[in-house]
């Protein structure tokens, strides 16, 4: 996510944004905004609070051992 560019980070939120807005079951639209929340604090730049977002949701976003190489940097500093 960090190495996309602005405009394509951009598209991802619009697309979840709406499907938020359409999708009826609650944990559907949790689990959306799990994933909306994770690419904020990605997009903020902010190393700091991506790794608060990434060791808080991780769990919900990937299967253990799935987690994205970028966010690795975050499992070492437990």
């Amino acid at each position: 996510m960090r190495d996309l560019l602005v405009y394509t980070r951009n598209i991802h939120l619009s697309v979840i944004t709406q499907a938020i807005k359409d999708e009826s079951d609650r944990d559907q639209r949790t689990g959306l905004r799990i994933a909306f929340s994770m690419i904020l604090a990605t997009q903020s730049e902010d190393r700091k609070l991506e790794g608060v977002a990434y060791k808080r949701f991780k769990k919900y976003l990937w299967a253990p051992g799935d987690e994205p190489a970028e966010f690795a940097e975050h499992d070492a500093a437990t």
